[in-house]
C-alpha cells in the first residue's frame, strides 16, 4: 500500500511530480528521479521540511500522512544543498513576506530560535548556539535566520510564522550540521 502525493513542478506550476511513500517498507521515491536517486526538492520540501504550498490541491492530507509515516526515517545526505528554499514562489511565500525580511540587524551574528522538545534541554541548545556564534531569541519573527523545530511538519505558531516569513526550518539533527557554518552540507 502506497501514499502518492502530487507536487507542483518548480518551473511549471501547472505540471506535477509524484512522490510515493510505501506504507510498509517506508521506501520513498519521486518520479523526477531525484538527485543521485536519493533525494529531490519535492521529497525534501514536502516530507522533511513540511512545506505544503507546492502540494497539489486536494493532496494536503496525503502529504500530512506521508510526513507522519516518514517522521525520523528520512535524512538529508551530506551533499544536499536544498536550493529549493530560495524558490519563494514555489514555496507560496508572497513578495510582501519576503520584503519583511529586509531590516537593519544590530549584530552580524545569525539569529536562531528553538521550538518543541528537541531532545535536549533548551538552555543547553541555546548555550551551544551562543558558543558557536549565534544570537538566540525565544520568539519567531521575520528577523530569524533559522528555526530549529522538534517537528518541522507541525503547525505551531512559531512554525506558521517562520513559513510565512520564508525562514529556514530545520530539525534538531540538521541543526547539528548547520550550527558550525550556517550551511547544510
Amino acid at each position: 500500500m502506497q501514499v502518492s502525493i502530487r507536487v507542483r513542478g518548480k518551473t511549471d506550476p501547472s505540471s506535477c511530480r509524484k512522490v510515493t511513500v510505501d506504507r510498509l517498507s517506508g521506501a520513498v521515491k519521486c518520479d523526477c528521479g531525484g538527485f543521485n536517486g536519493e533525494i529531490c526538492s519535492h521529497i525534501d520540501a514536502v516530507l522533511i521540511a513540511g512545506e505544503r504550498a507546492m502540494v497539489w490541491p486536494g493532496d494536503e492530507a496525503l502529504a500530512d500522512e506521508a510526513a507522519r509515516l516518514m517522521d525520523g526515517r528520512l535524512s538529508i545526505p551530506d551533499y544536499w544543498k536544498a536550493t529549493w528554499r530560495r524558490n519563494y514562489h514555489w514555496r507560496g511565500i508572497s513578495p510582501e513576506a519576503r520584503r519583511k525580511r529586509t531590516y537593519v540587524r544590530q549584530s552580524d551574528k545569525p539569529l536562531v530560535c528553538f521550538t518543541g522538545n528537541c531532545g535536549r534541554p533548551r538552555s543547553e541548545l541555546m548555550a551551544e548556539a551562543k558558543e558557536k556564534g549565534w544570537d538566540v531569541v525565544n520568539n519567531a519573527s521575520a528577523h530569524l535566520d533559522v528555526l530549529v523545530a522538534a517537528d518541522p511538519t507541525a503547525n505551531s505558531a512559531k512554525l506558521k510564522k517562520a513559513r510565512a516569513c520564508a525562514i529556514a526550518i530545520v530539525s534538531p539533527e540538521d541543526w547539528v550540521l548547520l550550527q558550525d557554518n550556517g550551511e547544510l552540507r
